[in-house]
């Protein structure tokens, strides 16, 4: 029997940039535009700060906002574009990329297709490449009964379907096999400790696949991480100090601990990844599910992974799926961040040795990861921001004066912005 599900490709089309630490200054203006007015055609916009760099994902209008403020010194950006993706239906056991992998993740990696994960809070989206499309359907036509493209009018929105046990392809031209994609490069494979293990390399097991790990895993010992949204629309506006003084300020002073905070905002839904330690900087009753739900981040690899390479999160969600241990993933730029429950973590390092993985915990970062002060102007506006919050009790006038405030905020950092690049 098929099981009640079905795969919806968005009518998106989305740029990953990969920026300096030390530029983000002068993107300052164009991301807060994107991420918290109502003055962009932008729908899909996710944040990313690692110790590597910030990892920003944007659609094509979000990409035309930050176009102009972009340095080919400080920011590197994928030409090819990217279409998100995700699964619904009654089959699918709750939430988590270890509930769909089996259905999008391992069956691509087995294709040698690459992706990127955006795990939210409400959705998990799975991030193909355009050149892949093709291949894409073809692959999953083997495991999912019905496949959308929101990108087509309405009348031709599905591009495969299974019905009777016969395939139904909208393109005549499919389904390819996997003889007839063309790969950039090798079967990728990493040096670990003067052995080199190949990522096709597998066993079947279980009907799923014993993946080899073949890239360290990075376990900060210390850190526990909370993945959460909006406890309902309203109190946007009311946690954006918040978030800017996160996303600008927060790792100014750090040294050696290891960094990750994600805020994803596609449409109206709003998701947050972030240190527990953070959540006291938050006015209280605005996030949902913060007492007692935390995680703990794995980092894949100590060093840059790229976009190219295929089945990283494929090996370390295998293991997961057959003990049902529930897993977030988010890809930055450089590599993938995998996300366990922490009553979980210990049992699944074991499963991550059973497949040679290498794991490291509490590794330092390689050097203090480098921020250009803000001006005084910046932060005072985010204080009157803070004082807004703090003594406004009515909610359309903390609306109303949010608003004022944050396109107060925007001509600051236009101004300031235009300083600094002249």
């Amino acid at each position: 029997m098929e099981p009640q599900i079905e795969l919806h490709l968005l009518n998106n089309r989305l740029k990953i940039l990969s920026v300096n630490k030390s530029a983000i200054p002068k993107l300052a203006y164009p991301i807060v535009k994107i991420a918290f007015t109502n003055k962009t055609n932008c729908v899909f916009f996710s944040f990313n700060e690692t110790n590597d760099d910030y990892t920003i994902i944007v659609d094509n209008f979000g990409f035309k906002e930050l176009s102009s403020y972009i340095s080919e010194d400080d920011v590197f950006y994928t030409e090819s574009n990217w279409i998100p993706m995700y699964l619904c239906g009654e089959d699918l056991p709750g939430q988590s990329i270890s509930k769909i992998a089996k259905y999008i993740i391992l069956p691509l990696a087995d294709w040698k297709i690459s992706i990127m994960a955006i795990s939210m809070y409400q959705c998990d989206y799975i991030l193909i490449q355009e050149k892949d499309y093709d291949a894409v359907i073809s692959c999953l036509s083997h495991h999912i009964p019905k496949i959308y493209d929101e990108s087509l009018s309405p009348e031709n929105e599905i591009v495969f379907m299974k019905k009777k046990g016969k395939n139904y392809f909208a393109n005549k031209n499919l389904p390819i096999s996997p003889s007839q994609m063309i790969h950039t490069g090798e079967v990728p494979s990493v040096a670990t400790n003067g052995r080199t293990i190949h990522n096709d390399n597998d066993k079947q097991t279980n009907g799923i696949k014993s993946r080899n790990i073949t890239l360290p895993l990075v376990i900060p010992n210390e850190s526990e991480y909370c993945i959460t949204g909006l406890y309902n629309q309203d109190t946007f506006l009311l946690i954006i100090p918040t978030l800017l003084e996160i996303m600008f300020y927060e790792t100014e002073n750090y040294s050696d601990e290891e960094i990750f905070f994600n805020f994803t905002k596609k449409d109206s839904d709003i998701s947050i990844v972030l240190e527990t330690k953070l959540l006291k900087k938050f006015p209280p009753g605005t996030l949902l599910n913060i007492e007692n739900d935390y995680w703990k981040l794995i980092r894949i690899g100590k060093s840059s992974v790229g976009l190219e390479i295929f089945g990283v999160c494929a090996s370390i969600s295998s293991p997961l799926i057959k003990a049902n241990i529930d897993e977030y993933y988010i890809s930055s730029y450089h590599t993938g961040y995998c996300f366990i429950p922490s009553e979980k973590l210990n049992f699944a390092k074991e499963l991550f040795l059973k497949q040679q993985a290498i794991v490291v915990c509490n590794l330092p970062s390689s050097e203090t990861p480098h921020r250009i002060e803000g001006n005084e102007e910046i932060f005072e506006m985010n204080d009157h921001l803070h004082a807004l919050n703090n003594s406004t009790n009515n909610n359309n006038n903390i609306i109303d004066n949010g608003i004022e405030f944050c396109q107060a905020y925007l001509s600051n950092l236009k101004l300031n912005t235009s300083k600094t690049n002249n």
